[in-house]
């Protein structure tokens, strides 16, 4: 039965990362362009980081969770601005945030693997 509500929880918080990135996609102009597909795997594959992190928070509110939640929160942020930077507003001051974000995020995740260690230690 854990399982069941795991794999139901993962669903519903992938929904709404889901939702704002087909938005963003179906608005512009990709459907015809040959990094369509692409570009919609990834935003599946983002989605679904999204969701296991926000299920994995509200199931187990801890500080590791936290921080995972955080990362990945960064992780889909740097998405979304890049995909804007590239289809919609080409401005240099968005490559410099994700840059930004991409260095956060990773800190903040790897914060997240030095909980999970500590705890796996003691």
């Amino acid at each position: 039965m854990q399982i069941k509500n795991d794999t139901l929880s993962i669903v519903l918080s992938t929904i709404p990362f889901l939702m704002l990135f087909c938005y963003v996609i179906f608005e512009s102009d990709l459907a015809m362009d040959y990094q369509y597909y692409l570009l919609l795997l990834h935003t599946i594959l983002v989605s679904v980081l999204g969701g296991i992190a926000l299920s994995v928070y509200v199931m187990n509110d801890s500080q590791s969770n936290s921080w995972l939640l955080i990362s990945v929160l960064f992780f889909v942020t740097l998405h979304l601005i890049v995909f804007i930077e590239k289809y919609y507003f080409p401005l240099q001051l968005f490559r410099a945030i994700a840059m930004a974000l991409n260095v956060i995020a990773y800190f903040l995740f790897y914060k997240y693997i030095l909980l999970i260690e500590e705890k796996k230690s003691v």
